[in-house]
C-alpha cells in the first residue's frame, strides 16, 4: 500500500486485511480461552518478535515502557476455516450440512470480533499482549511470567508461522494507520462494540430501566442508619478486650445473617444446626468450629486477647468465599470493634445484610465503604459499565458496582433474557463512556528526513533515535524570565545534579546543562528529586538558557 494515500477505514478493510493475512478470531479465541496462554519465544523467533514490535514503534508512545496500544477488527471463521463440514457428518458429530451451518452460527454469532494489542518492553522483556477484555487473553513474549512454568505449548514451527502472518498483518495495518490515524481512531470510536468499553451510568437511570437491577435489603431504614452512623464514626462503645470466645458471638451473627440472604434463592440449602448437648458458654465457638472445620479450643484459650491475636490471621472472619469478612480491630483507637469489610462489589446486599445484623445486635460496628454503600442504596452513585465484572473490586473504580452488558443478539423481549432490546439502547444511550485512547505517529523532525549522517535524529516528542539517551521531559512553559525558570512534563525521574541535554527543533546543535534547582510546582519549595507519579506530572526547573519554546524535549544520557 503507498504511504501516504488516504485510506477510509471500514469493517471490509479490516476483514479483507485478516483474510490477505491467514488471520481470523477464531485463532486468536482458542489461543485466549485459558487466559493465561503464553506464545514464549527465543533465538529465531524473537528475532520475530523484534521485527514485530519495529512496528508498533512508528507510533508514538503511548505509556511507560514504551506502551503502544490499540483495536484491531477480527472476521470470524468462514465456514470452511471452522472446519471440515463433510468429515464431521462422516464422522456423526453432525447429521446434515444444514446442523452444521446452524452450529457454526451459533458458535460465531458475530461477523468480526474486536480486540485490543497491546506493545510493550522494559529493559529486555519483550511483550505483546492480545485481549478482547472479557475472557480471551494472550501473550506473546521472550519470557515467562510464571515461574513454575513447564516448557511451551507451541512447536517453533507453529510459532513462526503464527509470527509470521501477525507481522505481515501489523506491517500492513499500521502502515495504513500512519497515513490517517485520525480516520483510524473515529472508525474505533464508532465502532469498537459497547460490551468492550468502560463507562458509567446513574444508578437511578439504571434502576428505572430495569427495576430488577435495584439493590434492596430486608430493613432499609436500619440499614441506612447503620451506614450512617458509619459514615460519621458513630462506633458505639469500643469492648475493652477481644477473646475468641466474644469474637465468635459475632461471628455467628453475621454468618447466620448471611445465610439467610441466601436462603432466599436457595429453598435446599442446607440449615446449621449444633449438635446436641453443647454447652451454652461453647456455643458460638462450636458454631465457627463447624463453619471453619477447626476445634478452637483445643488449640487457643478461648478467654485470652494474646490467644485471639495468635487466632486473628489469614481468612478466620471471612463468611463462605466472598471477600467479606467480620474482623475485630483496635487499630488507630482505644478498644476493640467489629469490621464488617466486604472487597467483591457483587456482594453489595448481602454485605448490607450482615452489617445491620450486627448493628442491631449492639456491636460496636465499623462498617467499611460505609458512604459508597450509602450513596447505592439511596441511588446516589453511578454503576460502572465494564466488559469483565468477575471478581471485580469496590476500590478498584469510584462507582458502587460494575454491570457487563450483554451482547446486543442475546437482548430479547422475553423473562429468561435480562434485558429487553429496548432497554439494551436505554442503556446505551444514557450511559457516559470513556474516551479510547487514541493513536498517533510519530512527530518526527524535519532533520529525520533531511539528515541521515545526524547520529542524534530525534523527534519532537522526544523519543530520541539515539538508543543512548533518554526522554527526561519536555518543557512547557517559562514562568520566571530573570532566573530562567521553567515548568517541564517529566517522563522519567530528575535530580539535582542529572547531567540533560536540549533538543532544539529549529537547529540541530544541543544545549547541555546540569541540573542545580528543582522546585514543586505546588508549593515552590525546591526539592532534591522527583519522580512521575501521574500522567503530566510537571516540576519548576532552572534551565540556563534564555527564551526556550515551548514542547522542547529534554533528554538524559542512559
Amino acid at each position: 500500500m503507498e504511504r501516504h494515500k488516504k485510506t477510509i477505514f471500514t469493517r471490509h478493510l479490516f476483514i479483507d486485511l485478516a483474510k490477505e493475512c491467514g488471520l481470523n478470531a477464531a485463532i486468536f479465541e482458542q489461543l485466549g480461552s485459558g487466559r493465561d496462554t503464553e506464545i514464549v519465544v527465543d533465538n529465531d523467533t524473537l528475532k520475530m518478535l523484534v521485527k514485530l514490535q519495529e512496528q508498533f514503534a512508528q507510533l508514538e508512545e503511548m505509556g511507560d515502557n514504551e506502551y503502544r496500544g490499540f483495536y484491531i477488527e477480527l472476521p470470524r471463521p468462514t465456514q470452511e476455516e471452522w472446519g471440515d463440514c463433510e468429515a464431521s457428518i462422516a464422522d456423526g458429530e453432525y447429521e446434515s450440512t444444514e446442523e452444521y451451518l446452524r452450529d457454526w452460527e451459533l458458535s460465531n454469532p458475530r461477523e468480526t470480533v474486536w480486540y485490543h494489542v497491546s506493545s510493550a518492553r522494559y529493559r529486555e522483556n519483550r511483550t505483546i499482549q492480545f485481549t478482547d477484555r472479557k475472557h480471551s487473553y494472550f501473550t506473546i513474549a521472550n519470557y515467562s511470567r510464571y515461574i513454575n512454568r513447564v516448557g511451551n505449548n507451541f512447536p517453533n514451527e507453529w510459532q513462526r508461522d503464527f509470527l509470521a502472518k501477525l507481522t505481515l498483518y501489523f506491517h500492513k495495518l499500521i502502515d495504513t494507520i500512519i497515513q490517517d490515524p485520525e480516520e483510524f481512531n473515529d472508525y474505533v470510536a464508532n465502532h469498537l462494540p459497547y460490551q468492550q468499553r468502560d463507562g458509567k451510568i446513574a444508578r437511578k437511570e439504571f434502576n428505572r430501566i430495569e427495576p430488577r437491577f435495584k439493590i434492596e435489603v430486608e430493613d432499609e431504614t436500619t440499614a441506612i442508619k447503620a451506614l450512617e452512623d458509619s459514615v460519621c464514626k458513630n462506633f458505639g462503645r469500643p469492648l475493652d478486650t477481644m477473646t475468641i470466645r466474644s469474637y465468635c458471638k459475632y461471628y455467628r451473627i453475621a454468618h447466620e445473617a448471611y445465610g439467610r440472604y441466601f436462603e432466599r434463592f436457595d429453598t435446599t440449602r442446607k440449615i446449621r444446626t449444633l449438635p446436641n448437648g453443647v454447652p451454652l458458654e461453647l456455643q458460638d465457638v462450636a458454631y465457627y468450629n463447624m463453619v471453619k472445620f477447626c476445634d478452637l479450643q483445643d488449640k487457643y484459650a478461648l478467654d485470652s486477647e494474646t490467644d485471639f491475636n495468635k487466632f486473628a490471621s489469614d481468612h478466620y472472619g471471612e463468611l463462605g468465599l466472598l471477600r467479606l469478612n467480620i474482623l475485630a480491630s483496635d487499630f488507630d483507637s482505644p478498644g476493640w470493634r467489629i469490621i464488617v469489610s466486604n472487597s467483591y462489589s457483587a456482594y453489595v446486599d448481602v454485605a448490607v445484610e450482615v452489617a445491620t445484623a450486627l448493628y442491631k445486635s449492639g456491636a460496636p460496628l465499623e462498617i467499611h465503604d460505609a458512604a459508597k454503600l450509602l450513596r447505592i442504596l439511596k441511588e446516589k452513585d453511578h454503576v460502572k459499565l465494564i466488559p469483565y465484572t468477575f471478581h471485580d473490586y469496590m476500590g478498584h473504580h469510584e462507582e458502587g458496582t460494575v454491570y457487563q452488558l450483554p451482547w446486543e443478539y442475546e437482548c430479547m423481549d422475553s423473562e429468561e433474557n435480562v434485558l429487553s432490546l429496548k432497554q439494551y439502547h436505554d442503556i446505551i444511550s444514557l450511559a457516559e463512556w470513556d474516551e479510547i485512547e487514541k493513536v498517533k505517529t510519530r512527530g518526527l523532525s524535519e532533520f529525520y528526513f533531511s539528515d541521515d549522517k545526524n547520529q542524534d535524529i530525534h523527534d519532537l516528542d522526544g523519543k530520541s533515535e539515539n538508543m543512548n539517551y533518554e526522554y527526561g521531559a519536555k518543557l512547557i512553559d517559562l514562568i520566571d524570565k530573570k532566573n530562567n525558570i521553567y515548568i517541564v512534563e517529566i517522563k522519567n525521574k530528575l535530580s539535582i545534579g542529572d547531567k540533560l541535554e536540549v533538543l532544539y527543533t529549529d537547529k540541530l546543535d544541543v544545549g547541555s546543562f546540569e541540573i542545580e534547582e528543582l522546585y514543586d510546582v505546588d508549593t515552590n519549595q525546591e526539592i532534591p528529586t522527583i519522580n512521575p507519579g501521574k500522567k503530566g506530572q510537571k516540576v519548576k526547573i532552572k534551565i540556563p538558557f534564555e527564551n526556550l519554546k515551548s514542547g522542547i524535549v529534554i533528554r538524559r544520557k542512559k
